[in-house]
């Protein structure tokens, strides 16, 4: 692979982390209140989100790493068949002729 290619693959990854964690921390924004409280539904709260947490980021660091293994392997099988395909789209601009 070149350095472009894993470049992206790099790239992609760092912001699939991003959408994950910052998605997290808006919830946690928003939501975090319920278990300011130190008291018993607080606590409740506060494991709850630990789970719901725990669970998010190991589902979302399970995709990113299978979205980057898919990465590698199309770039590899397109190299090694050399069928690398390119789709260049016009978009026409209202009152262009189609």
């Amino acid at each position: 692979m070149n350095q472009k290619q894993n470049k992206l693959i790099k790239d992609i990854e760092k912001k699939c982390t991003t959408i994950m964690i910052g998605s997290l921390a808006r919830f946690e924004k928003i939501f975090g209140h319920l278990w300011d409280n130190e008291d018993e539904i607080g606590d409740k709260y506060y494991e709850d989100w630990k789970t719901v947490r725990h669970d998010v980021l190991n589902f979302g660091n399970n995709q990113i790493r299978d979205t980057i293994e898919s990465m590698y392997k199309f770039f590899i099988d397109a190299k090694q068949n050399n069928t690398y395909q390119y789709e260049i789209r016009f978009n026409n601009k209202k009152g262009d002729k189609e």
